[in-house]
């Protein structure tokens, strides 16, 4: 779900990018998205923020794991529209 927020903000502040692909990593420590496209942007994540995010979602997302295969871009927006 934090990579689909941040993908969403990266797009919109940065269209010339032309983002394909993210990717969620921890290095050292720190949460980190690589985002990958014409442009090769990160962010980092602030624990705070992703344990909020992990804890707003958690029981709608356990709920939802039993009909969903796989979390893409186009299930997060929906899920979040929820």
């Amino acid at each position: 779900m934090i990579k689909f927020l941040y993908l969403v903000d990266v797009q919109d502040k940065f269209p010339e990018a032309n983002i394909v692909e993210a990717y969620f990593l921890v290095l050292e420590g720190k949460y980190i998205i690589q985002f990958i496209g014409e442009k090769f942007l990160k962010a980092e994540i602030p624990l705070d923020l992703y344990k909020s995010i992990e804890n707003n979602f958690a029981e709608r997302l356990a709920a939802e794991e039993e009909n969903q295969f796989m979390i893409d871009a186009k299930w997060a927006n929906e899920f979040l529209k929820k």
